[in-house]
């Protein structure tokens, strides 16, 4: 990961990534009371990572509707 990609990216985005770092993996609603983003920012946010790859979605085997974000390693 270079650093070209991150500076790119808002201060909201980088903010999540920094987030799911120590987290390894949340839902959209636990990073939205998390960071106390509005839901518009978090879900642009997310977004903009999986858009770099910095972060990938993996389903909830258990309930498809939910659906976890992580750091891509």
């Amino acid at each position: 990961m270079g650093m070209t990609e991150f500076m790119n990216l808002p201060p909201s985005s980088l903010k999540i990534y920094q987030i799911l770092q120590t987290r390894k993996q949340m839902t959209f609603k636990e990073i939205t009371s998390h960071t106390s983003y509005s839901t518009r920012t978090v879900r642009y946010a997310l977004r903009d990572l999986n858009d770099a790859g910095l972060i990938g979605k993996i389903p909830d085997m258990t309930d498809l509707r939910r659906i976890y974000y992580t750091i891509n390693r």
